[in-house]
């Protein structure tokens, strides 16, 4: 992505590009070309690359020269865990991390290799195969929501680490407000914590008496006004940081879709949330 695009992928197979100014939608690639019939998610890393997981593994196109390269699910050098790849991210370092459905999680450089290969088992601290959401904490480091609480990943000793004050169950989604504020989503409860660095401390918890209503959310967006969007299979949900109150959104405020899908929106540097319902 860049200052004037963003890059989409279908149940068809296609990679498109949006015009975030006017809005129009331009198929750069399709199935004849990727070989695959649904593509979960994509991300364009620094160096201009785009890369697209689906439920065989992982392409990594290069828009300059148009060439595609075949990261295919297996045991083989280079290849991807089983699963599909859902969620991918870049962090600072320019590692790519990937989460592979049912099996585990990689980080590979731009290249394409692999630098770390995190099965579930205790010596990574990975006890869960499959994360909710992939961010990254205001201080660069790579945050997970899982069945579990949140985990972070600590580059010293190479491995996933809990958060000390995180719930314990599972987080659907999770948001820096700013740099010492994190907004966590699990069922029947939207809480604000203060993060000190180190651990997690409540500061402000709202539930069902307050007007959440019990859904399953797949992203959190913070505006600019503090406000916090929420996509849900209900629809649309606005908690207002002004009135303390909640509004759904649905298809008669213009929306395609009250459904939305639990894949990860994306807020670019605009302020403009590119998110995926079940019409589009």
């Amino acid at each position: 992505m860049d200052s004037d695009n963003a890059w989409l992928v279908n149940d068809a197979g296609g990679l498109d590009k949006i015009n975030l100014a006017t809005g129009r939608i331009e198929r750069v690639i399709g199935k004849k070309e990727t070989a695959v019939s649904l593509l979960w998610s994509v991300l364009q890393t620094r160096d201009g690359a785009v890369w697209m997981g689906h439920s065989g593994g992982l392409i990594r196109f290069d828009p300059a020269t148009r060439a595609l390269r075949h990261y295919p699910s297996g045991d083989g050098p280079g290849d991807t865990m089983r699963g599909a790849v859902r969620l991918l991210i870049q962090t600072r370092d320019g590692l790519l991390w990937s989460a592979s459905y049912g099996s585990g999680i990689q980080a590979r450089d731009e290249s394409g290799k692999i630098i770390h290969q995190i099965h579930v088992d205790e010596s990574k601290g990975l006890f869960l195969a499959d994360p909710d959401q992939f961010a990254l904490s205001p201080d660069g480091q790579l945050w997970l929501a899982t069945a579990k609480g949140l985990l972070r990943w600590n580059d010293d000793t190479e491995k996933f680490v809990g958060i000390d004050g995180s719930p314990k169950d599972r987080v659907d989604a999770f948001s820096f407000l700013a740099s010492d504020t994190l907004w966590v989503h699990r069922m029947g409860a939207l809480e604000a914590f203060q993060w000190s660095g180190k651990q997690l401390s409540g500061i402000k918890k709202v539930g069902g008496d307050e007007g959440l209503p019990p859904v399953e959310v797949g992203s959190m967006l913070p505006d600019r006004s503090g406000n916090l969007w929420l996509t849900t299979t209900r629809g649309l949900l606005r908690y207002s940081a002004l009135t303390q109150q909640f509004r759904m959104f649905g298809e008669r405020d213009g929306l395609p879709s009250q459904e939305f899908d639990m894949q990860p929106a994306l807020m670019t540097q605009q302020g403009i949330a590119l998110v995926s319902t079940s019409n589009g």
